[in-house]
């Protein structure tokens, strides 16, 4: 029998009408070259021409741009070239300016460095030369000689690499060299079987050289409310690490060889304190859960070692009650820790899917606790401000990764009970 309640969660719109933004300018060619290291340290060589297809194209390219964190990457802006529509070609002088890149919420060490092209036309096109090497996390290092470019999974490489575009692109490639004894694995996903994406493999003495190719990319269409557009559209994975297994293992001991959970006096005494009147396995987590949750700000700020993958200290979170995601899960856990509860640290993916290759797919950190039934519990702090859950009944159907002793596999969160969700209808009329 029905009960008298809502049982079905929708989420609707009532015209989904697939959308292309006009492009402004179209890309000739996106070449990109790496080359790995024994130590997972790569170098990205990056070369682009673009060219204006109107005025529009010619402002938003009128001074270019290349995102980085200098604790974890070194970039370099090469060489640059205008070619114009009447045939000439003049090269930019290489004026690079280094600032800090624009932020909210988050205030890490992003920083941009920037070109200035100048005036351009309609028809005339920007080439350039860049390069890179490091990754985009930053880890713990001392800041000394090329160690802090490795990646923190040192001796193993990763990337994502889209080959859908928001402009026509008459063809991109992407290559890279590995050692042969890496093993790199890789997998093509979203891809067209009318234009598919092209793979050559050399082997040269101790390398193997990958190459990916796909040309004629037509702009993405999407649609209002669709999921994001890199579970959609062709995008390439690739990764050395052998299995989630060894990720989970790899996350849990960066994690306790820094000493991120490890009470402190202070700490012990106020989980007393707050569990003084728990009557309950779940008292004990809700209690934990919204003290984290309401008394530790959401603000990301650049504290030095630590950002990244490593979760911060004690100490740290506590005496200053800010941080993000990562944050505010690494003092849960270590509250958590000091009641008794096994809590372990949790990487996940908020708005897209987890694809079965073991790169890198995380923008979220949560925690996890083991029960007395054995079954393990996700708690989300940084979700629970003002809210009754533990665990946001939107990440249904998530992927995520626990930090474990023993490994573990890449999970997927369950789904919310229907009875957790609410219709919302909304209706425009008109009487004449």
């Amino acid at each position: 029998m029905m009960k008298n309640k809502f049982l079905l969660w929708i989420v609707c719109s009532l015209v989904a009408i697939p959308s292309m933004a006009q492009s402004h300018h179209s890309v000739v060619y996106d070449s990109t070259s790496v080359v790995m290291e024994e130590s997972g340290l790569s170098h990205v060589a990056h070369h682009v021409r673009l060219r204006m297809l109107d005025r529009k194209g010619c402002a938003s390219n009128n001074v270019l741009k290349m995102d980085y964190d200098p604790l974890s990457a070194y970039v370099e802006i090469q060489k640059v070239w205008v070619h114009r529509a009447d045939g000439s070609t003049q090269q930019i002088r290489l004026d690079v300016f280094d600032y800090v890149k624009p932020s909210r919420s988050i205030f890490w060490n992003a920083s941009q460095k920037m070109v200035q092209i100048g005036h351009l036309d309609p028809g005339d096109e920007l080439e350039y030369v860049t390069y890179m090497k490091g990754f985009t996390y930053a880890l713990l290092d001392d800041g000394s000689s090329d160690d802090q470019y490795i990646p923190p999974m040192r001796g193993h490489f990763y990337d994502i690499v889209p080959f859908w575009s928001n402009e026509p692109v008459a063809q991109k490639v992407y290559t890279v060299s590995v050692l042969n004894t890496k093993n790199l694995k890789y997998k093509i996903y979203g891809d067209d079987s009318q234009n598919p994406l092209s793979v050559s493999k050399t082997i040269s003495g101790d390398r193997t050289v990958y190459t990916f190719t796909k040309r004629d990319i037509q702009p993405i269409k999407t649609e209002r409310n669709m999921v994001a557009s890199s579970d959609v559209f062709c995008k390439l994975l690739l990764s050395t690490v052998p299995n989630w297994e060894s990720k989970s293992v790899w996350f849990y001991g960066v994690n306790e060889s820094y000493g991120s959970y490890t009470p402190t006096a202070e700490l012990q005494a106020k989980v007393s304190e707050l569990l003084l009147g728990a009557k309950s396995e779940f008292d004990s987590l809700n209690i934990l859960t919204h003290w984290v949750a309401d008394n530790m700000r959401y603000c990301g700020l650049s504290m030095g070692k630590g950002e990244g993958y490593t979760h911060h200290n004690v100490t740290m979170n506590f005496t200053d009650r800010c941080g993000v995601c990562k944050g505010k899960a690494s003092l849960l856990i270590a509250m958590l820790r000091a009641a008794g509860f096994e809590a372990y640290p949790v990487m996940t993916m908020a708005g897209s899917r987890i694809d079965d290759i073991p790169a890198d797919q995380f923008n979220h950190s949560v925690a996890v606790v083991r029960l007395k039934n054995g079954k393990f519990q996700l708690i989300d702090p940084t979700w629970v401000p003002n809210v009754r859950e533990l665990w946001s009944s939107a990440e249904q159907q998530q992927g995520y990764l626990i930090g474990s002793p023993e490994g573990l596999p890449l999970m997927t969160t369950p789904l919310s009970d229907p009875e957790n969700h609410y219709i919302r209808i909304s209706g425009h009329h008109k009487i004449t």
